[in-house]
């Protein structure tokens, strides 16, 4: 073997060992599936092929016309259009739907429907999943809109800052113009305008470096690493703590929908597992342990550190009533609670965030109105 293919096999090696390898194949595949074909317009796909079903429609009927629609709104190569037709030409040569779907769909659809289509439950599990994906989708979105608009308007207020700081003072001074003597609040403009446009570039990288960490690691940091905070701290703080409810509430749920069409809850674990992300891995191989080592209740095999301390105590009651019904019953209703633990954790940490941009956007603001209207006074003192 030659040292160039040593060194290249300790390369391949290393990358594989470390997992950089593989969140490289996951960020590609994600923004292929982000730019192509979008959640949301999987979701919209779903969502129209289930009220084609519902109106009587057979699949093969819903995706032409589903197609069809799309080729007559016009738009070439559309999602709709590339799914349909996947699909349709899957079914034509006799294979499934969920076969179909390959590279167009994500991983959790497309294992919705093998499930779906092997317990004859694709309309259930369907109907189930678009409940859960407009439940999360509304939990974000609920969130976001509080801090939309100061967000938006204090980052305009420190543009306008960096941009008289950066363009207006050094223009004035070319024009022999003496800045040094505005007082009063044109003066406290300027000082603010200085002071901003120092720290907003360190800031912004910061912000951004913290942002991207936390999409890199929050499906994929698991454990602990030196000089980075063990996964179980950072699962306190948000944004990692609303991201764990809303993967409690994920996976409570997909257990409650796969189990209630007749899957075992070994093989229902064991199916989630294949499409999860390694955060979701990490929870569903200590279910697997449990569910090997325990012959207790549903809330003995999920007793693995993700619901919360409360949740758990209203699963373990509720799973200790008789009956298969009770058992389905309590796996719901910890999905259900799941979703209002996760509103709760976004509530907790907007608490102080959403006053603290507003009170920053007000400051910045009024320096800025009261700053140019004392300009227009002092203005006299420049020359």
């Amino acid at each position: 073997m030659s040292d160039y293919q040593k060194l290249t096999d300790f390369i391949s090696d290393f990358l594989d060992t470390s997992g950089i390898s593989f969140a490289y194949q996951d960020a590609k595949q994600y923004l292929q599936m982000k730019f192509n074909n979008p959640v949301e317009l999987q979701i919209k796909f779903i969502e129209d092929l289930n009220k084609w079903h519902k109106d009587g429609s057979n699949i093969l009927e819903a995706l032409r016309e589903i197609r069809n629609s799309a080729v007559r709104r016009g738009v070439k190569n559309s999602f709709n259009e590339r799914a349909a037709d996947s699909i349709i030409t899957s079914m034509q040569n006799g294979k499934t739907v969920a076969e179909g779907m390959i590279g167009n769909f994500n991983d959790e659809i497309i294992s919705l429907f093998t499930i779906g289509e092997k317990t004859n439950t694709v309309v259930e599990l369907t109907n189930e999943y678009l409940i859960n994906a407009n439940t999360q989708n509304d939990i974000k979105k609920g969130s976001l809109k509080k801090l939309l608009y100061p967000f938006i308007m204090t980052l305009v207020c420190i543009s306008i800052m960096v941009a008289i700081n950066d363009y207006g003072v050094p223009m004035l001074n070319e024009m022999g113009l003496h800045v040094e003597r505005l007082k009063g609040d044109s003066k406290k403009l300027l000082d603010y305008s200085s002071i901003v446009s120092t720290i907003w570039g360190p800031f912004s990288v910061i912000l951004t470096a913290s942002w991207l960490f936390y999409v890199i690691t929050k499906n994929t940091y698991t454990g602990k690493v030196r000089w980075i905070p063990s996964r179980r701290m950072l699962d306190k703080i948000p944004p990692y703590s609303i991201h764990k409810q809303l993967t409690a509430m994920k996976l409570i749920k997909q257990i409650s929908m796969l189990s209630r069409s007749g899957l075992a809850l070994k093989d229902t674990v064991e199916t989630i597992s294949q499409n999860a992300t390694a955060y979701e891995k990490y929870y569903l191989n200590k279910v697997k342990i449990l569910l090997g080592n325990n012959t207790g209740t549903i809330a003995t095999y999920l007793n693995v550190n993700l619901l919360s301390e409360d949740l758990f105590q209203r699963l373990s009651s509720l799973a200790k009533q008789e009956g298969e019904n009770a058992k389905m019953n309590a796996i719901f209703v910890a999905g259900e609670r799941s979703g209002e633990a996760a509103q709760d954790e976004i509530k907790r940490a907007l608490k102080y965030l959403v006053p603290a941009v507003w009170l920053l956007m007000i400051f910045l603001v009024m320096t800025l109105i009261l700053g140019v209207i004392s300009f227009q006074g002092s203005a006299k003192n420049l020359i």
